[in-house]
């Protein structure tokens, strides 16, 4: 297409065999029949088993490719910083000029070149570069350049045109939804960006007024609205630092310049922690007037999820939203993340007449009625997370205190580690209440000993995926081969928790999962002989493990449906970009009668939060 995204290849077995083959090289083994020389080299998708694609998008990639081949490319930022896009910037990261290498070479006469030639002309030391542009919020201080002077950069490619709007490239994938014998293909945004931005989003019905969305922290964009027309931005990564909030300020004074839209609304999430929402209370401070008043409104942030599936395909009345992702405020300030709505699209609901900690929204009408049991928690990275579930089954009697000196020698946990955050979790000190299946994920990552730390966002649930992955291939390789489907069901099981009382709603035990988990693997590591028979193991319990997840969640959707007389269901998060959920999830309730619908022309996760937070369900 001419928006020219990065697509998600899946990587053919001969590939993966190259590169297992290349490791195993490298490490001192025997060369075979493999090409290992020919694969990429192991920094550009470490072990995923997929690789990222993009087609050339301008004529200088297209003449570097055809000299050149494939071509490895990252963007041009430090970790957690935006895309340097300006020649001031990124020259201070270049070794010496050596001006012999520059005839026939123009470059615009600015400042900061006229005063760096002059320095090199007159062989004085050059001192570390600092460019001062108050109109574009740029502030390169010395301490910056010495802290990555270590930074590889031999060379800068630059012409005389400047970038108005620098933007990551998109990235999409296409998953695969198994409906009986017939197979869907679904085109999910991962992150919407260049190519797409600012092509207008169409609805069906009209967005309150002009409006403004926040989005979130994460992965975050914004959207600005008027009428039926929705402008989304480009994707920003996460709001770690100024710079990044600098750049997004500009981004969205530009686009409702550019669109003529004046937000007398500005929608944002309910934690008040993130820095979005802080930013849209102040933009509501400084653009009210009298004359104009300007209001703020927030929304919860699951809730948005649902409703950006609903404005994409103008969905009304009944439905069940299911979202699934790393985590959200909820109304009770926990950490959400696995949240199974009953939605009354077009209903306004009598406040008096609901119960606040079960309701989302009181317009439309969004009501919780399904969830992982919260378990308590603290920061920390994978391993930090599986210590809590093993300090949530200890105190429920889950593990016995022999079975758990046996799970952390097993599992090569320092018992003075867990010790510590055990009084933590004890005393109440920095704790939390998480019901995230982002969470999940990362504790069984850590048991399994797939990851142990996320170096990337969504790491350790992406390679307990790729390791389920694994196995889920060999199980149909074996099945084809012997014509049936005789593999054993899983033995493990998502224990679901019905509702005793009007206040409660679905409940999922996902500490007595992590717990039958825990045990299933640690009987067999003992039995194994070989660390092959590990892995396998490994993949067997990961692949269980997405299994049990699918089915308990099919299962209460399916409760839930029946109860409230819903047809129709929306699944969102960041959780439904994992293959193998999404498929198990979409293809079940399809297989039950149910209609599925998805995110089509935003990211199902934060990049896309921004279109439900400006929905309107208003009648137009």
């Amino acid at each position: 297409s001419n928006a020219r995204p990065i697509v998600l290849l899946t990587k053919k077995p001969e590939y993966i065999e190259a590169e297992k083959h290349k490791m195993e090289v490298f490490l001192g083994g025997e060369a075979s029949i493999y090409k290992a020389d020919e694969i990429f080299a192991y920094e550009v998708c470490g072990e995923s088993d997929q690789i990222g694609a993009i087609l050339p998008s301008t004529g200088l990639q297209v003449l570097m490719t055809d000299m050149l081949g494939p071509i490895g490319m990252t963007s041009g930022n430090i970790h957690r910083d935006p895309i340097m896009y300006l020649d001031e910037e990124m020259i201070g990261y270049l070794p010496e000029v050596d001006e012999s290498e520059m005839k026939g070479i123009e470059i615009p006469p600015d400042a900061s070149h006229i005063a760096r030639t002059a320095t090199l002309q007159a062989g004085e030391e050059e001192k570390p570069v600092k460019v001062e542009q108050k109109k574009k919020g740029i502030d390169i201080k010395p301490e910056k350049i010495e802290k990555y002077e270590g930074i590889c950069i031999d060379f800068m490619l630059t012409n005389t045109r400047d970038i108005v709007a620098p933007m990551d490239d998109s990235i999409v994938q296409v998953n695969l939804i198994h409906v009986g014998p017939m197979t869907k293909e679904v085109v999910q945004y991962v992150r919407r960006s260049i190519g797409y931005v600012p092509y207008p989003i169409i609805l069906e019905r009209n967005v309150d007024g002009e409006v403004l969305g926040a989005g979130g922290d994460n992965n975050t964009t914004f959207a600005i609205g008027k009428k039926n027309t929705v402008y989304m931005s480009e994707h920003f990564g996460g709001l770690y630092n100024r710079t990044t909030l600098e750049q997004r300020r500009r981004c969205i004074e530009r686009m409702e310049n550019l669109f003529n839209i004046r937000p007398q609304k500005v929608y944002t999430d309910l934690n008040p922690e993130y820095k979005s929402v802080i930013d849209g209370k102040t933009k509501v401070r400084e653009t009210a007037t009298l004359e104009r008043p300007v209001s703020l409104v927030q929304r919860q942030h699951h809730s948005s999820h649902v409703l950006s599936v609903a404005a994409e395909n103008d969905l009304r009345g009944r439905l069940l939203g299911i979202v699934y992702d790393g985590n959200g405020y909820g109304l009770d300030a926990t950490s959400w993340g696995s949240e199974i709505f009953s939605c009354l699209l077009n209903t306004i609901g009598d406040e008096s007449s609901l119960e606040s900690e079960k309701t989302v929204e009181l317009k439309p009408y969004i009501l919780r009625s399904g969830a992982l049991l919260p378990i308590k928690m603290i920061d920390g990275n994978a391993k930090t997370t599986l210590c809590c579930y093993l300090r949530a089954a200890e105190e429920r009697q889950l593990l016995s205190m022999s079975g758990l000196n046996r799970v952390l020698n097993s599992l090569r946990i320092d018992k003075s580690d867990y010790g510590m955050i055990s009084a933590y979790l004890k005393a109440d000190i920095g704790i939390y209440y998480s019901s995230s299946v982002g969470k999940l994920f990362d504790a069984v990552a850590a048991l399994l000993g797939v990851r142990t730390d996320n170096t990337y966002g969504g790491e350790c649930a992406i390679m307990l995926e790729r390791a389920a992955m694994r196995e889920l291939n060999r199980r149909k390789e074996e099945e084809k081969e012997k014509g049936i489907d005789d593999n054993d069901a899983s033995e493990l099981l998502l224990n679901i928790i019905e509702p005793q009382g009007e206040n409660e709603i679905f409940r999922m035990d996902q500490t007595l999962l992590v717990a039958d988990l825990l045990e299933k693997y640690v009987s067999n590591v003992e039995k194994s002989n070989t660390e092959e028979d590990v892995q396998r193991m490994r993949e067997k319990l990961s692949l269980e493990f997405h299994e049990a997840l699918i089915e308990a969640t099919v299962t209460v959707s399916d409760l839930v449906c029946s109860r409230d007389y819903i047809q129709h269901i929306a699944l969102a998060g960041g959780s439904m970009y994992n293959r193998i959920l999404l498929d198990g999830i979409a293809g079940s309730l399809e297989r039950l009668g149910y209609t599925v619908y998805l995110n089509k022309e935003v990211p199902c996760g934060d990049g896309g939060l921004a279109l439900g937070q400006l929905h309107s369900m208003e009648a137009t």
